[in-house]
């Protein structure tokens, strides 16, 4: 780290600076009496004295030079300023999700920021300066996050990771585009496409105090002063939701370099260069020498060209009205109605390329009372209007500081501007000064009226700004309270989620919101799913990206619940890009088996195991399960297979206790049966079997009840109808088991689904999770973990038998790597075991719903007041996107807006109109589906860059 001051530069001195140096002049009578006395000659330049010979080789400072920042100390995470001696700290400020927030959530928000502020040390000599910039960056690492998380499983090189990297790379591409995607109905006037972007805040404090005080006054450097002094601010920051990363050098460079017409640089190159003697981290930050733009134009002073972008620095006054909280980057929201919306904020509304700043100088109580006091003294004897409400002000400030505990801090706030041109820059700054004044608050100083608006352009970098200058020479910075600068600060953010890409949406503002259920990082225990989306909400394109997202990302294996062929596409396009794809039909006309008593040997193994226990033989296994997961119950799983067989999945029959008894003893029997059999595992027709040797010799026992023999026949003709038909066909054949070697399994369940199939639809259900099961099991160690989509949900929700089943099954999940999402289009079927399965769910997507559905949501999921708020503002715009909401229990309820790449969008369509468009296509091109979905996926992409062709 360097310790020597910054010099001069005497590179590019052209023109740079505001002030232009006038040659000396000499008093008349002066120049009479030299050339008189033959000091100087008589006509002519009179000769150089020796202080003037040596200012000729004077140079005005270069822009850089005003920035102080020369290196950075990696020990101390500290910037080292230009004098050698004091140090700043500069941050990227990660917000908190506040947007569609309640009133009483911002009202608790800005209260642990006044905090946060209040905690900030207020030193009257010296006094230390924090700086807050906010400007929506283009940068978009979408696609370097993405990369990264595709690699950290190994699969930058399989085929269909790759297809899916290049499909969201030109989507990355698209919604990157300056223009936008589509128009943003939420700007007014639609001047602006919808883009994504970064809002970024950023963070700076320092302090500039001579060596001489820090040698007297202090044992610790100024780094670890700093850290001392702000121990208190960080705590309270953390409290209030925020967190501070520390900006590395190259970070810092990429932050302001580009935005002040120089370019960015890697941290390698950036490490290469520290190592030279002529390193300076401010000359490479302020690498583009700018020129300032002289103009006897009074609406052109303070801009400055550097290189083609022209810039200006906007004051704005002190604040004239109590804002309102996030009055600057949250819009306003209007609830009445039916359909709530929100405003676009006033920091989106700015023009492109705004960066916002403040500039805030804590100060003492006692120092800024006796100010206030002063100002009281000078004012309350005056007769005038002004004097009269300046002690009104005066009055009103001392009480709320001493009465109510409020406090008092300088502030001055402004923006930068930038633009292509001269003329569009001083456009820009007018819509500025007209956006900035709708906010009712205060309103920004008219660059005609502003004489030192240069010298501000440069105090509000980083690092410049100097209160002793600013009271003996700018006074631009104002009184405010701190309750007051909590709401203007742009800590109420937009952003939320993860860093981990794998399903991707966006904030209505355009920030990319990254989660991975799947991702150790993301959950807090399980990765179980719930995602409800109403009839033409968009469920089946979400759930399709949402899909091949993970696929591409994880490497799952996956198996969706189908009906009505809803994921076919999405399997011949894995297929087609080399994943093994099994299509498993349960109807009629296929070959397809599920075995509802698979695990034959391991339920008897329950049963000897059961027998041991009672005889006191049994002894514990060394490998049993000891970390607190639940064991299956493979007898358990069976019985409710076979109760719906005997009940027809039935809601209005309910069976007594005697009743589960006699069809637990038929399971065990039956079991036993196909052992003796020699078969690999029991079938239907061995519990009818056992059913009716129970009946048999029920009828044959002496005090033999001869109704609990009838019950026993009717539960054997029960299950006699599972042994032939389509019954029989599908269930009471031998299977082997779903094939570990496929990555993706559909199970083709929509013959199933329909009126008075229900029986068939619950053991079919209840089979396969269990067959699943049973391969998590076996495969548990091997690095690949299981995804299981049940698509139409609500229609296994009806039957109370295949939920409880569903709930046996999904307590063992966990400790399998064995993850369940249930969709459904209506919830208000999950009642009993089904709420509980919705309640083991730890991430919820809910989509846009209207009224009604909103309150079956509220009454079942049993949602917190924030979400109610929350969950009444998501939107729809046809053929643009589709909002909901995401809940999960590492980050806060979040308002997203899904926005997939064509690809997911067309393999996604369902409905009979886009049906016929791709059959269509298939016809007139003598093409397969997946291509005509390719070709259409084709066509929402070109419409999508035929709006960026056109003037917005």
């Amino acid at each position: 780290m360097k310790s020597a001051k910054r010099k001069a530069s005497n590179v590019g001195q052209v023109g740079t600076s505001p002030i232009k140096k006038e040659k000396p002049t000499v008093h008349p009578l002066i120049n009479f009496w030299m050339r008189l006395t033959g000091e100087w000659p008589l006509s002519g330049p009179p000769e150089l004295t020796e202080e003037q010979y040596r200012h000729l080789f004077d140079s005005a400072p270069a822009f850089a030079d005003y920035f102080p920042v020369v290196d950075y100390s990696d020990e101390d995470e500290s910037y080292l300023l230009d004098d050698g001696v004091n140090v700043a700290k500069i941050w990227r400020v990660n917000t908190r999700y506040m947007y569609a927030g309640s009133s009483e959530s911002l009202e608790r928000f800005n209260i642990a920021i006044t905090q946060a502020l209040d905690a900030l040390p207020a030193e009257e000599e010296f006094p230390y300066i924090a700086q807050f910039f906010a400007l929506k960056e283009d940068k978009n690492s979408i696609m370097d996050d993405l990369s990264r998380a595709v690699a950290e499983r190994g699969l930058s090189e399989d085929p269909y990771s790759r297809a899916i990297l290049e499909a969201n790379r030109v989507h990355s591409e698209l919604i990157s585009h300056p223009k936008g995607i589509f128009p943003d109905s939420r700007l007014a006037g639609n001047v602006q496409g919808w883009r994504v972007g970064e809002q970024s805040v950023y963070l700076c404090i320092y302090r500039k105090a001579p060596q001489k005080f820090w040698k007297k006054n202090n044992k610790r450097s100024p780094a670890d002063q700093l850290a001392y002094d702000l121990a208190a601010f960080y705590s309270a920051l953390s409290n209030a939701g925020l967190s501070l990363t520390p900006l590395l050098p190259h970070e810092l460079v990429n932050w302001l370099s580009p935005y002040f017409g120089g370019e960015g640089i890697d941290a390698n190159t950036l490490e290469q260069m520290q190592k030279t003697a002529s390193y300076d981290l401010g000359q490479l930050v302020f690498n583009q020498q700018p020129q300032y733009h002289r103009s006897n134009d009074e609406r052109e002073r303070g801009i400055w060209r550097f290189g083609d972008q022209w810039l200006r620095y906007l004051t704005i006054g002190g604040i004239d009205q109590p804002p309102r909280d996030g009055l600057l980057t949250l819009g306003v929201q209007h609830i009445e109605g039916n359909n709530p919306t929100i405003d676009a904020s006033i920091f989106e509304e700015l023009p492109v390329g705004t960066m916002m700043t403040w500039t805030v100088i804590p100060r003492s109580d006692y120092l800024m009372q006796n100010e206030i006091k002063e100002v009281l003294y000078m004012s309350e004897d005056g007769a005038s209007r002004e004097a009269v409400f300046a002690t009104e002000q005066a009055t009103e400030a001392l009480e709320e500081m001493m009465r109510n505990g409020q406090r008092v801090f300088y502030v001055q706030m402004g923006l930068y501007l930038r633009a292509d041109s001269l003329q569009e820059l001083i456009d820009v700054g007018e819509t500025a000064i007209a956006k900035i004044k709708s906010g009712g608050c205060f309103q920004v100083i008219n660059p005609r009226f502003d004489l030192i608006s240069q010298d501000s352009f440069i105090r509000a970098l980083p690092g410049v700004y100097d209160f002793a200058h600013d009271r003996n020479a700018a006074l631009r910075a104002r009184k405010c309270y701190t309750s007051h600068l909590a709401s203007l600060l742009p800590f109420y953010g937009n952003k939320s989620g993860s860093k981990n890409p794998c399903y991707i949406m966006y904030s209505r503002t355009g920030e990319p919101f990254y989660l991975n259920p799947f991702h150790s990082s993301d959950r807090e225990k399980v990765s179980h799913e719930l995602f409800f989306g109403p009839s033409g909400s968009g469920k089946s394109a979400s759930i399709c990206y949402m899909a091949m997202q993970s696929m591409a990302v994880n490497n799952p294996r996956m198996f969706l619940f189908d009906y009505g062929n809803s994921f076919k596409l999405l399997g011949d396009y894995m297929e087609r890009h080399g994943k093994k794809v099994k299509r498993f039909v349960l109807n009629g006309n296929s070959n397809d088996v599920l075995a509802p008593f698979f695990e034959t040997q391991k339920a008897l193994a329950e049963v000897n195991k059961a027998r041991a226990i009672n005889e006191g033989t049994w002894m514990k296994n060394s490998d049993s399960d000891a970390d607190g997961d639940e064991e299956r119950d493979y007898l358990a799983e069976m019985e409710y297979i076979l109760r719906i067989m005997v009940t027809g999945g039935k809601n209005d029959v309910n069976l007594s206790q005697s009743q589960i008894a006699w069809i637990r003893e038929a399971l065990i029997r039956g079991l036993n049966k196909s052992v003796e059999q020699g078969e690999p595992h029991a079938r239907p027709v061995h519990m009818e079997q056992a059913m009716r040797d129970m009946a048999d010799e029920e009828a044959k026992r002496e005090g033999r009840l001869e109704k609990i023999a009838l019950e026993l026949r009717e539960m054997a003709d029960a299950i006699s109808l599972w042994t032939g038909g389509l019954h029989g066909m599908l269930f009471n054949r031998h299977a082997s088991g779903f094939g570990e070697e496929y990555d993706l399994t559909i199970v083709e369940l929509g013959a199933l689904g329909k009126e008075g199939k229900q029986d068939m639809l619950a053991v079919a259900g209840l089979s396969a999770i269990y067959t699943i099961t049973a391969m998590a099991e076996k495969l548990q160690g091997s690095g690949r973990d299981i995804e299981i989509k049940i698509d139409e949900a609500h229609l296994w929700a009806k039957i109370p038998l295949l939920m409880s089943g569903l709930v046996v099954a999904v307590k063992v999940f966990r400790k399998l790597g064995c993850w369940l999402m249930v969709i459904t289009q209506d919830i208000s079927d999950f009642g009993g075991d089904g709420q509980k399965i919705l309640g083991n769910a730890e991430f919820w997507w809910l989509m846009k719903m209207n009224e009604k559905e909103i309150n079956q949501a509220e009454s079942i999921l049993n949602l917190s007041s924030e979400t109610k708020y929350l969950i009444k503002f998501p939107r729809k715009e046809e053929r643009r996107f589709v909002e909901g909401i995401s809940l999960s229990a590492r980050f806060p309820d979040t308002l997203i807006r899904y926005i997939p790449p064509s690809l997911m969008l067309a393999l996604g369509q369902t409905d009979s109109k886009e049906k016929q468009q791709r059959y269509q296509l298939m016809k007139e091109k003598n093409i397969s589906e997946l291509d005509a979905a390719l070709l259409i996926a084709e066509e929402i992409e070109l419409s999508r860059r035929r709006f960026q062709k056109e003037k917005i």
